[in-house]
This record gives C-alpha cells, structure tokens and sequence, in this order.
C-alpha cells in the first residue's frame, strides 16, 4: 500500500463514533516467552518474521506482497440471487455519500490484520486514508464505475457500510488495459457469509461487461485466509522476485531447523527438501530474467 494523498482532505475530519462504539481495537504484536530451544520447536509460517532475542519470540509481518491475476471468462462474474441472508443488505455502486463512512469501515475491518500489529487505531486510520486516496478511490469523476459497496438500511444511501470492492483504474500491461482490485473488505460482524464474495462477482461482472480480459489483485504473503479466498475466486499468482526468494529462504530455514529437531520423517523431509529446491530454482530463474527485463520478475500491478 503506497500513498498519493489527494482530494483526502474531507476524509481526515470524519467521526470515529462508529468505532468506539463497537470497541474496536488494533492486535498487539505477537510476543511469546520461551525458551531457545522452544523457539527452535516453535511452528513457523511463510509470510511472517520470527525474532528470538532476551527470551522473547517476536512475530511480525515480513512484508511479501505477493501479486494476482484473474482471467476473465464468459461465465466470470455472475452474481447469483439475492439470499435470505442479504434480506437487510443493499448491494449497490459507490456513491459519493459513502466517502466520510469509508474510512471507518476499513479501520473495523483492517485493525486486527497482520500488516498492523501493534499500530494505533490512529496510525490504522492514517493508512486508511493513505490506501483510499492513493489510487483516487473515492476521488468524484476518478473513482471507478465498478467499485460496488454493501450497506445496511433499506435502498437508502445513507444505511451504514459493512462491505465494499474498491477497483483503480486501469493500468497498461503488455498492451492490455487492467484493473487492479485495490481494496476488498467487510466488517467483522459480516464475514465468513459470502459478502466479499458477492460484492466482488456483481463487480466483475461489470467489468467482464465493459470488455475487461483480466483483472489484478495482490496479497501480504502471510495473510492465509486473504489468500485463499483469492485462490477461491480463480485468481493466480504473477512470478515475482521477493516472494520466490521469501519462500526458498523459508524452506530452506525450514529443512535445517527440522533436521536438527529431528521431528520429521524421511519423507516429510525429503517434501520439505523438494520446495527448497523448487523455490531456490524460481528465485535463481528470476534472478536471471531481472538481468534482462526486469519487470519479468517485478511485475508492476499498480
């Protein structure tokens, strides 16, 4: 999330009514007292950071952005019938009146994700406004006409937010225009019942509509259910240098850690010795296309 703060300046004199009231709180950073040989045991996942030091394990982000692509098709993006479930959900287009509201719907549904361990609700309010303006979000006469939003209250306007897919305009790739899946979130109470999923296909199927071949996205490596809700949607991974590198680091670590442990089986190990392989040959392999055409390992989706 880079930003490019314009026509923010509304955004930074909202309320924060909605957030005290629902109590939301950001994550404290994940820190463990152990033992040195308990960190050694200590379960690891791609994506994060393990730091050992004074008898304390310290979690925390790695920072690997790994980046997406979906390839639209002709039956990509049809929305199926409104559920009992969205009986008091409006799905509707963004609209100007949903600019003050946006900003604390991301708060409530960002402030315990991995990239904000640690972070004040105001630090997670400032990226918010950061994210929104960088890629003209809500900006009038830039914001994109596929950008859809879930509300509560009737067809009104004004019924509070609880979801949204925020699209930036297109990019040129390969000769190709594609939209960028910026920023797709619901609020704590609504997730795990289908209405990220049903915001996104009402919004591809605008886009598949409008003649889009693709789309992008992107997600923080060590954000697993972001991850696999992406994979669920078809999306796949673009090459990239940081993430393949990352990931044979990663097993690498992994395959000695284990070996002095001595908790795996030969064949656990030997799938342990095959991904460090596999990955530290994608990293060379990218290491190489860099010398010749950068942006094959460092494609650009933003």
């Amino acid at each position: 999330m880079g930003s490019n703060p314009t026509g923010a300046t509304k955004i930074f004199a909202i309320s924060s009514r909605r957030l005290y009231n629902r109590q939301v709180t950001t994550s404290s950073p994940q820190i463990l007292s152990m033992s040195r040989q308990a960190f050694l045991a200590h379960p690891r996942r791609q994506g994060w950071r393990y730091d050992y030091a004074n008898g304390k394990l310290k979690m925390s982000s790695a920072e690997v952005v790994v980046p997406l692509v979906l390839a639209l098709r002709k039956n990509t993006g049809q929305t199926t019938e409104q559920s009992s479930a969205y009986e008091e959900v409006t799905f509707r287009r963004l609209a100007d009146v949903d600019d003050d509201a946006m900003v604390d719907l991301f708060v409530e549904s960002f402030a315990d994700a991995m990239e904000y361990l640690g972070k004040s609700l105001d630090e997670v309010r400032q990226s918010a406004v950061e994210s929104l303006a960088r890629g003209e979000l809500l900006r009038r006469g830039r914001r994109h006409e596929c950008s859809w939003v879930a509300s509560l209250n009737g067809n009104s306007v004004n019924g509070e937010l609880i979801g949204a897919a925020l699209f930036r305009h297109a990019r040129q790739s390969q000769g190709e225009q594609v939209p960028l899946l910026d920023l797709i979130f619901v609020a704590p109470s609504w997730q795990r019942r289908g209405l990220a999923h049903n915001l996104f296909q009402r919004a591809v199927a605008d886009l598949h509509d409008a003649g889009v071949e693709r789309i992008h996205s992107s997600v923080m490596l060590g954000n697993e259910a972001s991850y696999a809700w992406h994979q669920s949607q078809g999306f796949e991974e673009m090459p990239h240098y940081l993430p393949a590198s990352h990931r044979a680091s990663f097993y690498r670590t992994e395959l000695d850690r284990h070996e002095r442990l001595r908790d795996l089986d030969a064949g656990e190990l030997e799938a342990l010795r095959e991904k460090a392989k596999h990955w530290e040959e994608e990293r060379r392999r990218l290491a190489e296309a860099m010398q010749t055409n950068p942006r094959l390992a460092f494609p650009n989706i933003y």
